[in-house]
């Protein structure tokens, strides 16, 4: 703030661009997202757990 003499206006102040006083964060995932990422992942690891099952019995199968 610019130091100005008894009834003097301080322009300068006056016209300054308002700053936010704490910098801004960015915006937070969006939680139907995050569930969807779960979900998908999730899928993911059942398709390998089921893939790998039938990999067993084809070899239980074998030997």
């Amino acid at each position: 703030m610019a130091l100005t003499a008894p009834g003097e206006e301080c322009v300068e102040d006056r016209d300054a661009p308002l700053r936010p006083l704490v910098p801004p964060r960015e915006p937070l995932p969006d939680p139907l997202n995050q569930v969807l990422e779960v979900h998908w992942a999730a899928e993911a690891v059942l398709g390998l757990v089921e893939d790998a099952a039938d990999y067993a019995a084809a070899l239980a199968k074998l030997g």
